[in-house]
C-alpha cells in the first residue's frame, strides 16, 4: 500500500483542527453543561460536540479518509470525539507514530451505544416482540373520546403514544392518557406517553410582490 507522508499530514491537521474546534465549543458551554443531570452529562456533552462539527464542511477531507478505507464520519453523531480521536489515532501510526500523550475521548463508542440503548428504552419502551423499532402514533383529537381507537392502537403494536401539546386542552390529553393507560392494561402491555411541548412559531409576513417580469 502506497502512503504518500504529506496527504496523511495534511489530514491529520484537519481533523486535529475539527477535534480542537468542538472542544473549544465544549469550552463555552461548560456553564450550560454544568446546569446538566449527571445521568445526562455525557450525552449533553456529545450533543455540543455534534453541533460544533456539523459547522465544518470537511466532505474533501471524508473522500480522503475513505480512499485510505477509514470511517467518513457517517455514523460518529453518538461518539463525536472518540470517532475523530481514533481516526487521528490511525493517520498517526501511518505516519510512524502517535503523540506518547494522546488524549482519548471522555466518551467511547461502546459507551455510547449503551447509552443511546437504554435512553431509547426509557423514552419509548421496549420494542414489541419480532420488531427492531418502536412505533410512535401521534395522537388525534378524537381519542380523548373514542376508546375503542385507542385500543386498537395498542393491540397493533404502539409503543408511544405522542400528544402534541400545541393543540387542544389540558383537559383533552388527560382523557388520552387515562385512554391509553386503560387500554396498556387490559392489554398486558405497556406504552409510554410523550407530551411534545410547543416551542416558539416561526412565521412570515406578506410577500411583497416585484415588478411584472419578477412576480413570485
Amino acid at each position: 500500500m502506497n502512503i504518500n507522508p504529506k496527504k496523511i499530514n495534511s489530514l491529520i491537521k484537519e481533523m486535529e483542527a475539527i477535534l480542537r474546534k468542538i472542544r473549544k465549543g465544549e469550552e463555552k458551554a461548560k456553564p450550560v453543561l454544568k446546569k446538566i443531570h449527571s445521568h445526562h452529562k455525557k450525552s449533553a456533552l456529545n450533543l455540543v460536540h455534534y453541533h460544533q462539527f456539523r459547522k465544518s464542511d470537511f466532505r474533501e477531507s471524508q473522500r480522503k479518509l475513505g480512499n485510505l478505507g477509514m470511517t467518513r464520519f457517517a455514523n460518529a453523531q453518538g461518539h463525536v470525539e472518540d470517532s475523530l480521536v481514533k481516526v487521528l489515532y490511525l493517520l498517526y501510526r501511518l505516519a510512524d507514530g502517535a503523540p506518547a500523550n494522546f488524549e482519548k475521548a471522555q466518551l467511547s463508542t461502546k459507551k455510547s451505544k449503551k447509552l443511546i440503548k437504554s435512553n431509547t428504552q426509557a423514552l419509548f419502551g421496549n420494542p414489541s416482540e419480532g420488531r427492531r423499532v418502536r412505533i410512535m402514533v401521534t395522537m388525534p383529537s378524537h381519542a380523548a373520546k373514542n376508546y375503542a381507537l385507542v385500543y386498537d392502537m395498542v393491540e397493533n403494536g404502539m409503543n408511544c403514544a405522542r400528544i402534541n401539546c400545541a393543540h387542544d386542552t389540558p383537559e383533552v390529553w388527560k382523557k388520552i392518557i387515562k385512554n391509553v393507560k386503560k387500554a396498556s392494561e387490559e392489554l398486558g402491555s405497556s406504552v409510554k406517553i410523550a407530551m411534545d411541548l410547543a416551542g416558539p412559531k416561526i412565521r412570515t409576513g406578506a410577500v411583497e410582490l416585484r415588478r411584472k417580469n419578477h412576480q413570485i
